[in-house]
């Protein structure tokens, strides 16, 4: 073999070698600003980069909803989904397979549910839970009403958290209810001082990175787990989400059961 036909022939090995060890890690996920957005940004795919990467995997992220993202991982469409809750409380959900999924240990955020009420009202969440008659909202795919207790009560859905705030201040709605940092995060737009109403937290739970329940799904969980308590140990998973204005201390990891 002639010199530039084997050195081309080497580099096209070479090439080959690296694609077939290129492991794909196929990741479902909500477009959540700061923590896993459309594309791959946020501090979830920054967590999993660094914990997967090292084992040889890339990370290939497709947006999708919440109730998408858990049909594609009941089919094996994709590796896992961002993020969701323990499977423990799914399965309160009947609409939700929670047989075929599983859950690391270590959570990789905490969710604060929260309840907005209009500014002058005096009621509180224990007096809405009992008044069936009270006009609540939140964000399409969330589905409170199957975990709060909320089965008899009417409710309707809303695009975005943005709106349902506009709503509970305005008065067309008694009550919102959402993540904190979705709140949190639609209050940074224009226009969002103005709007006056009162909050109330009304549940904690954590979110997990979810897999399938069968033995790809567990080995990728415990991949999960052993990269996240050396990220924890060494202090790098603060840095991970300080990078995105996240705060590490607020994710209930010590005693994940409790949530």
């Amino acid at each position: 073999m002639r010199p530039l036909t084997f050195t081309i022939f080497f580099f096209w090995l070479l090439c080959c070698t690296s694609v077939a060890d290129d492991k794909i890690l196929k990741v479902g996920a909500f477009d959540w600003p700061t923590k896993s957005e459309a594309g791959g940004g946020g501090a979830y795919f920054d967590l999993l980069k660094r914990i997967y990467e090292p084992h040889g995997y890339r990370i290939e992220p497709s947006s999708m909803g919440i109730d998408e993202a858990l049909g594609s991982l009941y089919r094996g469409n994709i590796d896992l989904m961002l993020a969701e809750w323990h499977p423990r409380h799914l399965q309160q959900d009947a609409s939700i397979q929670a047989k075929l999924l599983t859950a690391p240990f270590f959570p990789i955020d905490t969710e604060y549910v929260v309840v907005l009420m209009p500014h002058k009202s005096s009621y509180h969440w224990e007096e809405l839970l009992a008044d069936a008659g009270m006009r609540l909202a939140w964000v399409e795919g969330y589905d409170y009403h199957q975990y709060l207790d909320l089965r008899q009560h009417t409710f309707d859905t809303v695009d975005s958290s943005w709106k349902g705030i506009r709503m509970v201040s305005s008065g067309k709605l008694d009550a919102f209810i959402d993540d904190l940092d979705d709140v949190r995060i639609a209050m940074m737009r224009p226009g969002a001082r103005e709007l006056k109403f009162r909050r109330e937290v009304i549940l904690v739970r954590n979110l997990y990175p979810l897999f399938q329940n069968k033995a790809s799904g567990h080995a990728l969980s415990e991949l999960y787990d052993e990269g996240l308590e050396a990220l924890i140990s060494n202090g790098e998973v603060h840095d991970i989400y300080r990078r995105h204005d996240l705060n590490w201390e607020r994710v209930k990891f010590l005693r994940p059961h409790l949530y």
